[in-house]
């Protein structure tokens, strides 16, 4: 099944679309020195001493959990941004 425009936008801004589907004039929101990128940074850090302080080597279920929910969220949030722009706009 082809992903719809709105998920194309979404996947071109998170980079995770081949080159051929990527929607022209959309940036890539984690590029080097960006704003995403430097709060995915605190993220990621903030997750490396939560993982030394719980003494897991590689991975912790609870932590993984978090994460991915919080990713979840941002995904259904920026859809529904996306849906009221193009009913608002």
């Amino acid at each position: 099944m082809q992903p719809s425009f709105m998920e194309r936008v979404y996947e071109s801004m998170t980079d995770e679309i081949s080159d051929e589907y990527m929607v022209p004039g959309v940036e890539y929101a984690f590029a080097e020195g960006s704003y995403c990128m430097d709060l995915y940074g605190k993220a990621y850090d903030a997750y490396r001493r939560l993982r030394l302080r719980l003494n897991a080597s590689e991975y912790d279920p609870d932590v993984e959990i978090i994460f991915h929910s919080f990713s979840q969220i941002q995904e259904e949030l920026c859809y529904r941004m996306y849906r009221y722009g193009a009913q608002f706009g």
